[in-house]
């Protein structure tokens, strides 16, 4: 019965862009940073900064993240021709930013360091072999630790990029749905019940947590597949077991509940009925988003803890921070990621 419900790629905009991404690009990035500047920086630093309001349900966001580099993975390769294409692609799309934060970031934390727990074990300054081993990208593989919290992000997204270039190199993408879902398997597996001595299989095989996030990736592959290709039975099916998977590996109701709304959400777009959420703001938020993401979390609290010393008002100390990353971002957007992209 869906056989021949193909349904276009929109071509309601210059750039051909999927702005209704962009929007939910958005929403994510400036929800982490809600997240991190309200609710978690008490946690890494209690009793100090209190902020106006809390925002705790940020975690999940990365359900959308990761559902957003299925679907566009997928966008990717369909303009694309050889492997070392997607290479350079990837590569000129994540590292110049990165490489900029990376350096930002330990530049501040040397000047301001940061006495907490969190990221690195007693303070926030940065050895300089941590530093070194972060501008490789290659931190969670070789046992270091990030200078940022936010960048552990970075090692499940470049393992499934590597998962997609293996795919791509042998002319298998066709495969990728019916491959993807013994990835679900694994996933159940590794979350509850298989270990190899004291090491999870995820952990045993590559230092990511990409068996924690397959089954969001892969439910972005599927909806790339139901826009561009057609709805059939079996990616609906697919879908239906990634849902399955994260009812199974978590016993958060909250978790659960944001995975079905981000679903929902996806499906809503899909079927073209998401176009109200393609707002100028949350448009510009997702333009800026992955730059946004990389530096805002131990810049806002350097200014926070700041802020706070001299005794500002919990809006001063939210709103400064937020005014001065979405400044960062841009300029890293707009003088960095574009000009290399």
């Amino acid at each position: 019965m869906f056989q021949n419900s193909c349904i276009p790629m929109p071509k309601n905009n210059p750039a051909n862009r999927l702005l209704e991404l962009d929007a939910l690009r958005g929403l994510s990035a400036i929800s982490v940073l809600l997240f991190h500047y309200t609710h978690f920086y008490g946690i890494v630093f209690p009793g100090r900064g209190t902020p106006p309001f809390q925002f705790p349900w940020v975690p999940y966001r990365i359900q959308l993240f990761s559902l957003i580099s299925g679907f566009v993975i997928l966008l990717v390769l369909e303009k694309t021709e050889k492997p070392l294409d997607f290479i350079v692609a990837r590569f000129s799309r994540l590292y110049p930013c990165y490489l900029a934060a990376v350096l930002l970031i330990t530049g501040l934390l040397t000047l301001f360091p940061l006495i907490t727990q969190y990221p690195l074990p007693g303070r926030g300054s940065i050895p300089w072999s941590t530093f070194l081993v972060n501008l490789t990208m290659l931190q969670s593989w070789l046992g270091y630790a990030d200078v940022d919290g936010v960048l552990w992000f970075l090692a499940p997204e470049i393992s499934f990029y590597l998962i997609i270039l293996i795919f791509f190199t042998f002319k298998k993408v066709k495969y990728i749905e019916s491959v993807g879902l013994l990835g679900l398997i694994l996933v159940v597996l590794n979350a509850r019940y298989v270990s190899v001595g004291p090491f999870k299989i995820s952990n045993f095989i590559i230092n990511s947590k990409i068996l924690c996030f397959w089954h969001y990736f892969y439910a972005g592959i599927l909806f790339y597949q139901l826009k561009t290709k057609g709805e059939t039975w079996r990616r609906h099916a697919g879908l239906a077991a990634c849902f399955v998977v994260q009812n199974l590996i978590s016993d958060n109701i909250i978790s659960i509940l944001c995975f079905a709304v981000c679903l929902l959400m996806f499906y809503l777009f899909i079927h073209g009925q998401l176009s109200w959420i393609a707002q100028k703001p949350l448009i510009f938020l997702g333009t800026i988003s992955y730059s946004l993401y990389l530096i805002h979390q131990n810049i806002g609290y350097i200014i926070i803890g700041h802020l706070d010393k001299i005794g500002t008002s919990p809006w001063i100390r939210f709103l400064i921070p937020t005014a001065v990353a979405i400044g960062i971002a841009t300029a890293m957007t707009y003088l960095i990621e574009k000009p290399a992209t």
